[in-house]
Order: C-alpha cells, then structure tokens, then sequence
C-alpha cells in the first residue's frame, strides 16, 4: 500500500515545511513499517511544484492531502479527480471554533474526501485533533498525534478491505424501461399489459414526505449541501409528483427494484427517476442509461433476504429506542447487509416478519415494512453531531445490559411462576414429611435424593441455614456440623431462592 503525505506552506516563493507534518510522517513510519506499507512525504514547496505533486496521487493508496496555499493563490485539492480510487484524508485549522462542524462537513464532502482531521490551538498551545468521517462520525478527538494518527490508519485500511459492488448497465429489459416510463404519463400508445403493476397506495408517498420534512428539520444541512442523505423503497406506484428533501423511493416489482437515480436533485424527485435494477448471480444490473443510488447492492440483497418486506426508508439519524448494529459501515458496502441481517436474527430472530426498525452504528437508520402501515409512526432523533464511534468497551457494556435485562426477565418470570407453584400446593403435608424424616434420622439418609435439593446458603435465616426444596415445598435446614440437619421452617418468601443465581450469571457476564 502505497501512502503519501503531503503539507506545508506552498507559494511562489519555495515555501516552508511544517514541523507538525513531520511529526505526523514519522507517525506513519511508525504504524506503517510492520504492515506492507511505503510512506512517503512532500513538506513545503512552490505552488509549480504541489501541481506536480498533484500527478503523483494517482500511484498512491492513501493520501493525506494538507498543503497550506495563500488565498490569493487558486486551491489546489482536486484528488479525487485525479485518483478517484484512493483514500483521501483532508484537514482543516479551525482555531476558535471558526468554522461549524457541519460547515466542515459541507467541505469534506465537496472534496470527496474518506476522512477530515480537524486542527484546533488549544489554550494551553498544543493541536487538539479531531478525525471523523463524511457522516460525521468522529473516530479521534483528543491532543495526542500518535493516537490520531493510529486510529485514522485503522479506519482507512477497514474502509480499503470492504466491498463495493459496481453496477452493471444492460439492455435486455430496455423495452421494460420504456413501458415503465411512458406509463407515467398515462400515453396510451406506449400502455402494456406486461408493465410491472404498481398497486394503489399512494399513502406511502405521502408518507415519505412526512418523513421528508422530518429529517430536513432534524438535520438542517449547511447551505450547499445538496448529497442525499437517505433512501426509501417500495412497490411501484402510479405517477406522483412530491418532494423529497431527505429520501427518496426505490420500489420491488418482480424480480426488479426500481431505484432514484445517482445523484438525482432530490427537492423535487418525480417517478421519472426511478431506474430499474435486479439481482442476477450476484451482480446488479440496471437498464437504461442513468445510474442507479449507491445504495442499490445493499437493498436488493435486503430485498432478497426478507421475503416480506416491500418497503424501506432509510435515513441518517437515527430511530428512537431501536437497536444498533455494532460496526459502523459508509454506505454502498456490502458488508452493511450481514450487519443488518445479524441484528434481525438476534433482535427479531426471524428474518419473516412484517416490520424491522432497526439503527445502523454511524450512519443513520432504515425502517422495513411489509405494509405501509408498518412504516408509520417512526420517531426518528438527530444523530450527535459530531457522533463519536463506539469503543468495544462500550459495545460490551451494552452487551451486558442487553443481557442483565434478559436474566431480570426470566427471573421474574420463574418467581411468578414459583410462586403460583408455592400457593397451589400443599405444603403442610410435605413439611410435615420431610420433618418426620429428620426426626428418625437428622443425616437425611431416609429422604429420597430425587426429593431433596440444596438450593444454596441462606444468610437471611442464619449463618449455618441453607435453602431446600423437598418436593414442592420450600424449606430451611439448619447444618448441625458433620452431616445433621435440623429442620429451621417452611419459606413464604423465594425471592432469594433466584436472585443470587442471577448475580452469578451477570458476574460471569462481566
């Protein structure tokens, strides 16, 4: 892997190095040597010699693109466009908190870039930095450069192992694209039987302009922000006009999901816009001539995967009380459908209902319905802004509570259970059993073992008590040394009798 680092004043005058960019090389030698990577760095020059620079970026894996240029000088940051497939850090100085977050955002974006460090002068003198990515998912935010650096390398080299899938135009079902498009219109001459059926359920565009307004409310994008920042999906519908601030619809007919086209204007977004696509042998194709979202290769396999659901939305804020999946996955990966998939097997454990709602971890939300009905009255939040990326630490301690809430269940349920038990039973025959017993014999050898149960020390009778369960019966014996029992009295009370297996069970947990 090839990384390059390039910072520094540049102008016409040879410019200056910055003491601050070799830091940040030596921090890459550091965490590159053992791991396959070639790092190399350009730290000051002539505005010529960042134009030749420029070039090199197209050889190049990863770049940390952080020249210094005077304003009278025209930005040169276009890497992207020379290299659309490298990894591409950016930086902002934002001393005094000059620029807004989303403002920094709106930049990030604008320059395509994979992640964005922030630099801001601390009182006491020193950098505080902090690295997060286009969804504003902050991975580092602290004064320590070794440690930014670390966790930005980790994020670039897990977004260089995931999956992207291309799609694939095709002309086999041009003629289907044309029906499709024409019907919109209601042109007569153009009309099919063979066109996909579109049902009549134009409440789900309007519901999709309910959840417009919201998340425009929620997320209130600086000024120039125009990338989506969400998507819906579901059956075909018949020709409506709406807008779309935040979402936008793709729709399941057949073997097809017809989705908004790439990078279509979604204020006003028209049925028009719509590009059917499939899932074929693991590939995705899409007919006609615009590109379908990058989201695409995610919902058909959700599509494919949830044989009940004929609807989606999904957003970039996130749902109120709804469970998260753990890795945080930038849209269009693959890897988010095995992210999804896994949190319905262990949240809803069939991937057959009518509705998930479900939270991705640094990214938004989608909500699935089988029914539009089964789509309302989501109640969606604003994601933290900037939103710090969970630590494993805290993924566990949720584990951990997830769990703790799943053992107080099924506590409660076995003491109502127990107790229903106690009350119906008739205790005083057995007590009075189990006491003639110990009155022949106190070592318990004329009790039945399949009858009798030693359910653990019970400190609140005694120090020496111990709780029994003889038949159905609840009962306290008192441990005389070298094998005798006495009998201590029946137990109204079996609270006790659950809960200190449940603190075992959470200890173990921990």
């Amino acid at each position: 892997m090839q990384v390059l680092l390039v910072g520094g004043n540049y102008d016409q005058d040879g410019g200056k190095a910055s003491g601050l960019v070799n830091k940040m090389f030596c921090c890459l030698q550091e965490i590159t040597k053992e791991n396959n990577m070639l790092v190399n760095m350009h730290n000051g020059g002539t505005v010529a010699d960042l134009e030749r620079i420029l070039e090199e970026t197209k050889f190049a894996d990863v770049v940390f693109w952080m020249p210094n240029v005077p304003n009278d000088v025209p930005k040169i940051r276009n890497v992207k466009e020379v290299n659309p497939y490298t990894m591409l850090i950016t930086s902002k100085r934002n001393d005094g908190g000059k620029y807004t977050f989303q403002e920094i955002i709106n930049r990030s974006l604008g320059l395509k870039a994979n992640m964005t460090i922030e630099f801001r002068k601390t009182e006491f003198g020193i950098f505080n930095m902090m690295a997060f990515d286009p969804l504003g998912t902050c991975w580092y935010d602290g004064v320590d450069l070794p440690s930014c650096m670390k966790k930005v390398m980790e994020r670039i080299v897990f977004l260089k192992s995931i999956t992207r899938q291309k799609t694939i135009s095709t002309d086999e079902d041009k003629n289907l694209l044309m029906k499709w498009y024409f019907d919109q219109y209601k042109q007569e001459e153009y009309s099919s039987s063979s066109r996909p059926e579109i049902p009549e359920k134009d409440s789900f565009i309007q519901l999709v302009k309910q959840y417009a307004e919201i998340f425009h409310k929620i997320m209130v994008p600086e000024q120039g922000v125009n990338r989506f920042l969400g998507n819906a999906s579901l059956r075909p519908k018949e020709k409506t006009n709406f807008r779309c601030t935040k979402g936008f619809p793709s729709f399941k007919a057949g073997k097809y999901i017809f989705v908004s086209e790439r990078n279509v204007n979604k204020e006003f977004l028209n049925i028009d816009n719509f590009v059917p696509t499939y899932l074929e042998d693991g590939k995705v194709y899409y007919c006609g001539e615009k590109k379908p979202s990058v989201d695409t290769p995610i919902q058909l396999r959700l599509y494919d995967q949830l044989p009940n659901i004929n609807y989606m939305i999904h957003s970039h804020c996130y749902l109120e009380n709804a469970a998260f999946t753990k890795t945080p996955i930038p849209c269009g990966a693959i890897e988010e459908v095995e992210e999804i998939l896994s949190l319905i097997d262990r949240v809803y454990e069939s991937r057959e209902k009518n509705q998930y709602r479900l939270n991705l971890i640094g990214h938004g939300s989608i909500i699935m319905g089988s029914d539009v009905v089964d789509l309302e009255d989501a109640r969606y939040v604003a994601r933290k802004m900037p939103e710090m990326v969970r630590s494993e630490l805290a993924m566990k301690k949720e584990e951990i509570i997830e769990n703790s809430c799943r053992l107080i269940n099924e506590y409660e349920s076995n003491w109502e259970k127990k107790q229903e038990e106690l009350q119906s039973t008739s205790l005083n025959e057995e007590m009075c059993e189990l006491k003639a017993s110990l009155e022949k014999d106190d070592t318990l050898k004329e009790v039945d073992p399949t009858d009798l149960k030693c359910l653990g020390h019970s400190p609140e009778h005694g120090y020496f008590a111990w709780m029994f369960k003889y038949k159905h019966t609840y009962v306290v014996l008192y441990d005389e040394s070298n094998g005798h029992y006495s009998f201590g009295g029946q137990v109204n009370d079996i609270t006790n009798i659950f809960l200190p297996d449940i603190i075992d069970r959470l200890e173990l947990i921990y």
